[in-house]
């Protein structure tokens, strides 16, 4: 993996970012923008990753994420924030994005670490947060809006992070990481209040991480599962105490993760929701990442933008159907289509609009 670990901004919006694909991935997107409809944009760049996925982790020490390269992430990401926000420069896309931002702001950055080992220094090739889109996200904070690094929180409460995969490699040491080994992490004053209280119930806090940020930022992953996609909004189930309990209603009202994003303290402090997308899995949520047919047989290399998470969950599981039927799996087809929950966001939380392709309702473009 390259590491670019120069703080000054890049200056590749002149030039364009290298080995944009023409093709649309077998959905059918919007081209022309509409301010009255949500905007999905996709970026890709087939020089963000090199993996081939001939690689044997119990035979290396490498993983995906050694095969990301960090120059390009940084200038995909620029390059969709800039086309979500229609501006022409990094700095007056965060701007749009983040309002009436202050230096002294803080900011808080959910991922996802789902699937990593709580031994340090034990990593498997299953998916999770990599270092290089949290670089690039950080940097625009730092360099083009001027946040302090040290009022940056990057966390995901229910799970450990791993100190090697992420903590070394970020750019910027002042930023504070909170994970499932951090104390006193859970604010006991803040609460979800699910619908249908599941067996054997529990108390649902929010994390600190939240509720002591101005800002949110949702850095999702492109992975299936159980409920269609693990996307924008199901990142949050790791943003409370013991989510496990909440997965058995996937296939009922799919209200619990609709109950979770519609929590003021989510809700209203959400500034952007991006997924990385430069690896995918189409076929499930716990193992690695998967060569997908909808993307010439290879990664997807994209990163999705939105500030819309239920149309970004929309598309993504777009996707995700279409891949799976090029496979004929039926299995993973039948699970795709198991996406109740953005129906449920949309008509009872009123959190965004779902929509599958052809997409009307939805401005998808690919920038």
């Amino acid at each position: 993996m390259k590491s670019n670990t120069s703080l000054s901004r890049r200056s590749f919006l002149a030039g364009g970012t290298a080995g944009i694909a023409a093709t649309l991935a077998g959905n059918r997107m919007t081209s022309a923008a509409d301010s009255k409809r949500p905007r999905v944009v996709r970026v890709t760049d087939t020089q963000a990753t090199s993996w081939d996925y001939s690689v044997d982790p119990k035979k290396t020490d490498k993983r995906f994420w050694d095969y990301i390269d960090q120059d390009v992430t940084d200038k995909m990401f620029d390059k969709g924030l800039c086309g979500l926000t229609g501006t022409d420069n990094a700095g007056a896309a965060w701007r749009s994005v983040m309002g009436t931002f202050r230096p002294d702001d803080t900011v808080a950055i959910k991922i996802n670490c789902n699937n990593v080992e709580d031994v340090d220094g034990v990593t498997t090739n299953r998916m999770d947060a990599t270092i290089p889109l949290i670089n690039a996200v950080l940097s625009g904070l730092v360099g083009d809006l001027g946040a302090e690094a040290g009022n940056i929180t990057v966390f995901d409460t229910s799970r450990p992070i791993q100190t090697a995969v992420l903590f070394d490699r970020c750019r910027f040491r002042e930023v504070r990481w909170v994970s499932s080994r951090t104390s006193d992490r859970w604010d006991r004053g803040e609460q979800v209040t699910l619908r249908d209280l599941p067996k054997p119930g529990g108390q649902y806090f929010l994390p600190k991480a939240i509720t002591g940020a101005k800002h949110l930022i949702n850095l999702s992953l492109f992975k299936a599962h159980d409920c269609g996609v693990t996307g924008a909004m199901k990142n949050h189930y790791g943003s409370i105490p013991s989510p496990h309990h909440l997965h058995s209603e996937y296939r009922d009202s799919g209200s619990y993760i609709g109950d979770i994003n519609n929590h003021p303290q989510i809700r209203s402090k959400t500034r952007l929701c991006v997924c990385d997308g430069l690896f995918g899995n189409w076929h499930n949520n716990v193992w690695e990442p998967r060569a997908w047919k909808t993307f010439g047989d290879g990664s997807p290399n994209s990163l999705f933008f939105s500030l819309d998470p239920v149309a970004l969950d929309s598309v993504l599981v777009d996707h995700i159907i279409r891949e799976c039927e090029m496979h004929d799996d039926c299995l993973a087809l039948e699970r795709a289509k198991n996406h109740a929950f953005l129906e449920v966001a949309m008509d009872y939380h009123k959190l965004g609009v779902y929509e599958l392709s052809p997409f009307r309702k939805i401005d998808y473009q690919l920038v």
